[in-house]
């Protein structure tokens, strides 16, 4: 009986230390897991990134803007009952264009506001209340005024007219 007794505690001890060897090694597994998710995550996402970040030059910029006087016209198809009202800024990618946008005086030769204006109130008045209200036909509307006055001032200068802007619309 002696004998059973230590065959017994025998076969006890081994399973208590296996569940032991068990328990260590699922923690040690888990703390492992732990303290490697956070590191391959930060590796991988540096290696998607760019390793070399290249710094931006930023110049000065040459483009000057200058504010047209209002324009106020007709709408297209109303029979005058309807106008719109629009204030624009054109910027010119060489500051010595504002010449241009001046009135022709004797001092100022170069001086082609009126032109420029005229241009500006044909295209504006040509259009009808569906050609004006929408976000796209304000985009095509600026497009049409910079292609116009690139087409006036191509032979006077080097510079051209970059973009168009409305920073008053108003129709009435």
């Amino acid at each position: 009986m002696a004998e059973e007794a230590k065959e017994d505690e025998a076969i006890d001890v081994t399973p208590k230390d296996n569940t032991k060897k068990t328990i260590i090694l699922l923690v040690a597994l888990s703390v492992l897991v732990m303290v490697l998710t956070p590191v391959i995550t930060i590796f991988s996402i540096r290696s998607m990134t760019s390793k070399e970040e290249v710094p931006v030059e930023t110049k000065p910029s040459k483009t000057k803007e200058v504010v047209l006087p209002q324009v106020q016209v007709n709408v297209a198809d109303t029979n005058g009952t309807r106008f719109v009202q629009v204030e624009i800024v054109v910027e010119v990618s060489d500051p010595e264009m504002t010449v241009f946008f001046e009135a022709q005086t004797p001092e100022n030769d170069k001086g082609r506001l009126k032109r420029i204006m005229a241009s500006t109130i044909s295209i504006i008045s040509d259009k009808n209340l569906d050609a004006l209200v929408s976000k796209e036909a304000k985009i095509k509307l600026a497009q049409e005024i910079k292609s116009s006055l690139n087409d006036l001032l191509h032979d006077a200068t080097d510079g051209i007219v970059t973009d168009v802007y409305f920073y008053g619309f108003l129709i009435q």
